[in-house]
């Protein structure tokens, strides 16, 4: 047998007794303190709060934005039709009072 598999062929856990090399890799992992891994772990959950609260608002945003598009379109041809009705005016929209739009005010 060769040198090289006389080696990978040795298991430590054949010379110590079983669990002793695994208590020993335990205890000299790195870790950071308890406190310091719940602070960090806290601040990953707000993150994700944030981040979803953050999410949600760009998507009732997004839906706001679409509805106001529909508005300014529905507004827009109700204007056309009183257009249609009343000629060019200017409409006061706290009134309804309106005023003709003579043909130099429409090259402004």
């Amino acid at each position: 047998m060769s040198l090289d598999k006389w080696k990978n062929s040795l298991n430590p856990n054949d010379f110590f007794p079983s669990g002793i090399l695994d208590n020993f890799e335990e205890k000299n992992k790195m870790k950071i303190t308890e406190q310091e891994l719940n602070t960090l772990n806290k601040q990953e959950k707000q993150k994700n709060a944030i981040a979803h609260d953050l999410g949600a608002l760009e998507l009732r945003k997004h839906k706001l934005l679409h509805l106001l598009d529909d508005v300014l379109e529905h507004q827009e041809m109700t204007f056309e039709e009183i257009e249609e009705d009343y000629g060019k005016i200017n409409i006061d929209l706290k009134t309804g009072e309106y005023t003709e739009i003579k043909k130099d005010e429409k090259s402004k």
